[in-house]
Order: C-alpha cells, then structure tokens, then sequence
C-alpha cells in the first residue's frame, strides 16, 4: 500500500484516509474484495485445483486460502467448487460468469467490511 500511495504522491495515511472516504473501505479490506471476488470467479469457471488457485491470488499455502474463504463465506473452497459443479458441470468458456452473485445453499452471504 506504501507504493500505491508513493505512486500517488500522498502519504500512507492521507492515502489511506482518501480512499476510506471515497470507497468506505480501507485499501486492505478493497484489496481482499478483490480477491475473494477472484477466489470465487476462478472456482466457479475453471477446474483448476485449490492450491494454485490460492498461490495466483497470493496465498502464501492453500491452507490459508481455505481459512480466508471460509471465515468470509462459511464453506471451504473445495465445497463451494463442488457446489458449483453440480449446477453448472461444463468448465472453462461455456460457463457464465454470472455465478459471482450466487451464493450455495447452506452459505453465510458475505459482510465485505468483515473482509479485512
């Protein structure tokens, strides 16, 4: 965040205090949105495995991608692929995109200021 806000020309913190007011989020709790806007895109139209999904989003071990996936949307990835899976089984190109609103049975919806 040091470099965004040097890129800027802006102190961390005045930085900061801009972007929490012109996005109500902190830049991390944006940077996580992000993420686990990613994280359930890459889940939901590939067939790509667990572990290389977490490293591309920066993840330093699968385990702590499962544990963030987790506390925010209350089921592991692995669950939420394989609930994916049963609605829309064709991978790759043919399935839509639009899955990122949807949300599995059984699944908490998601509080993005809980994402930080």
């Amino acid at each position: 965040m040091s470099t965004l806000a040097a890129d800027a020309g802006l102190s961390r913190p005045h930085f900061f205090h801009l972007f929490k007011r012109t996005t109500g989020l902190t830049p991390g709790v944006y940077h996580n949105v992000l993420r686990f806007e990613r994280a359930v895109a890459e889940l939901s139209a590939s067939d790509r495995n667990i572990g290389e999904i977490a490293i591309d989003l920066g993840f330093d071990a699968p385990g702590n991608f499962t544990r963030f996936f987790r506390q925010h949307l209350g089921i592991a990835p692995s669950e939420y692929h394989r609930v994916v899976d049963l609605f829309a089984p064709e991978v790759g190109a043919s399935r839509s995109a639009s899955v990122l609103g949807t949300v599995p049975v059984g699944a908490r919806a998601v509080d993005f200021q809980t994402l930080g």
